[in-house]
């Protein structure tokens, strides 16, 4: 496991999503804990590293007592699944990686540093250590999901005047990074997803693993490059179903 969270630390500083913080300044705060979160069955992202900012010392306040989550920008999860179901032909996709893509300001990243060696992982050796500091908003901290939504919200608005249909539904349509929509036909889910990556690709965040129930559909997103989730195509009861938010 060390291993492994090792390779994800660095791949992390060498795109840039954490910093080396300089030990000159002290360690005037307390630093994060991090924990390695496994998800099986997904085909991206399936571990990844949570900063657990929960976690606190004896009598004294977590990162997450001390910050304000935001108001509740997401849609109502009941009516995303009610309005998937009205239409005839729906349509998912996620959002690329969506925390990593919103910056911390730089007087907030020594709030979110954590102790990182870059030696092998060795049981029987004392590892130097040294501080880190994440560069992007990371999970584990509870204001998260509010700067996720805020942001989608604030990059899709420029938008409005040449796509304000599309705007109008993505704005009700996105629970946290995940894309839930559809349209009364295979023409209409089309030109919504089209206009829906479109206007992602401009405000900086890539749809992907797009998926529907009209496989004319999801042959029509192949052919224009679309990042297609791969469907198991097995004639089985059962085999085929796609989760949604967590229910099938």
């Amino acid at each position: 496991m060390l291993e492994h969270l090792d390779d994800l630390a660095k791949c992390d500083v060498t795109s840039g999503r954490t910093g080396i913080f300089s030990q000159q300044n002290g360690f005037q705060k307390d630093g994060g804990r991090a924990k390695k979160k496994c998800k099986k069955g997904r085909l991206t992202s399936k571990t990844r590293i949570v900063f657990v900012d929960g976690s606190h010392r004896n009598n004294e306040l977590s990162l997450n007592d001390c910050l304000w989550p935001g108001k509740h920008l997401n849609p109502n999860l009941l009516d995303i699944c009610i309005d998937l179901r009205l239409n005839k032909t729906a349509l998912c996709s996620d959002i690329k990686q969506a925390f990593l893509q919103i910056c911390l300001a730089e007087k907030h990243k020594d709030a979110v540093r954590f102790l990182w060696s870059n030696e092998e992982p060795c049981v029987l050796k004392k590892p130097t250590l040294h501080v880190y500091r994440f560069n992007r908003v990371n999970f584990g901290v509870s204001s998260s999901p509010f700067l996720l939504a805020a942001t989608i919200r604030h990059r899709i608005e420029k938008y409005k005047n040449d796509y304000p249909d599309t705007v109008q539904l993505l704005d009700k349509c996105f629970y946290v990074d995940d894309l839930i929509s559809g349209g009364k036909d295979f023409e209409e889910a089309l030109q919504l997803s089209r206009s829906a990556k479109n206007i992602m690709e401009a405000a900086g965040m890539d749809l992907r693993k797009w998926i529907s129930n009209d496989a004319n559909l999801m042959e029509q997103w192949k052919k224009e490059k679309f990042d297609v989730y791969p469907v198991d195509k097995t004639v089985s009861l059962g085999v085929n179903t796609t989760k949604v938010l967590g229910l099938s």
